[in-house]
């Protein structure tokens, strides 16, 4: 068992393809700096934490930033689809002919995002107006969300079952 951030990366090594930095949400985007010289790649979107419908512009600007730095490091989405029940819509894509390695062709960026809102290049390609506009969807879905969260638990309080 590794007992720090550095014995982890060293004991995958030689057995993780593709090593990539999931839910950034989780830590705040706040990523210790041995994450950030050891991953292949950041998820800018997961289906799960930051809904199905777009992705998270501030995980867009961590991967920006990252890739400054480091340009073979690619932005990948995260279905947490477990199985067929919580379809989200949301597909990474690979050519037919890189099938038989997808992890290379993963971490080479042969792939790309399609979701029902939005479609993203392995390299988060964005403009500047496209994040801006990207940024006041998400504050509004945000809103709309935590609103819905506050009805239902209030339906909920009152004896109704949503």
């Amino acid at each position: 068992t590794p007992r720090s951030l550095e014995e982890l990366f060293d004991q995958t090594a030689t057995t993780a393809q593709f090593t990539v930095l999931a839910h950034p949400v989780l830590c705040k985007y706040k990523v210790p700096q041995i994450v950030l010289d050891r991953i292949n790649g950041i998820e800018i979107w997961n289906t799960n934490y930051n809904t199905r419908y777009l992705a998270d512009p501030n995980a867009i600007a961590l991967y920006q930033q990252l890739h400054a730095l480091r340009p073979d490091v690619v932005a990948t989405v995260g279905l947490d689809q477990h199985d067929r029940r919580n379809d989200r819509g949301v597909r990474t894509l690979i050519a037919p002919e890189d099938l038989a390695s997808p992890g290379n062709a993963l971490k080479a960026g042969r792939f790309s995002t399609v979701g029902r809102n939005s479609s993203f290049d392995s390299h988060a390609t964005v403009t500047q107006s496209d994040m801006r506009k990207l940024r006041i969807k998400r504050s509004a879905l945000d809103t709309i969300n935590r609103v819905h969260d506050r009805l239902v638990f209030a339906m909920r309080r009152a004896g109704f079952d949503p």
